[in-house]
């Protein structure tokens, strides 16, 4: 849903990725530390340590959104470069979202939290997976990364909530997973397969 929105903010991207440029940091480099903060961020949520956990979760997150602004800037952006952005961000969604698992005393929360972490790797795996087929998903779904970051976000803020948020987060997730479904099989009506 707020894939709608990128256009309208890219402007201010540009202006918050302006320092990296201007310093050529390598966008390589600025999506390896995204993921670092990720770590951090787990191992905070692992302590039970939810608010501290939020500091290097939302620089993580900020880095990983000036990384593509920062490589096309300096003419760097590379099929590398994209593989390795979006791997990586499968990494930091489930180390964060394992975090919790981990944090989660009880079978019924750690149920709900793998349910989110399934569907959050869905969601993703749905994207590339159609657009392989040749079909547009991105803006598919009312839970892409944006949405499910936002999500994590406040459950590190309000951590006496996180459990519900977790249970949110598992529903948005597989739900916008089966709305890419629809929409793959809708686009490959017909069509065999090689």
């Amino acid at each position: 849903m707020l894939t709608k929105f990128r256009k309208r903010v890219a402007g201010v991207v540009q202006a918050m990725a302006y320092p990296f440029i201007r310093l050529g940091v390598s966008p390589n480099a600025i999506t390896v530390c995204a993921f670092v903060l990720s770590v951090v961020a787990a191992a905070l949520i692992v302590e039970g340590r939810y608010l501290w956990a939020f500091v290097p979760f939302a620089l993580g997150s900020f880095l990983d959104g000036l990384d593509g602004s920062v490589a096309r800037a300096l003419g760097r952006a590379t099929q590398f470069g994209s593989f390795l952005d979006s791997s990586l961000d499968r990494y930091s969604d489930g180390v964060v979202i394992g975090g919790f698992l981990m944090a989660f005393s009880t079978l019924p929360a750690r149920a709900v939290t793998l349910a989110a972490l399934l569907g959050s790797f869905l969601v993703s795996y749905s994207r590339a997976k159609g657009e392989s087929l040749g079909l547009k998903m991105e803006g598919v779904g009312i839970g892409e990364r944006a949405e499910r970051l936002i999500l994590v976000a406040i459950a590190l803020l309000f951590s006496s909530a996180s459990l519900v948020i977790m249970a949110i987060l598992a529903i948005v997730s597989n739900f916008t997973y089966l709305q890419r479904l629809w929409e793959i099989r809708k686009g490959t009506q017909g069509k065999r397969s090689p």
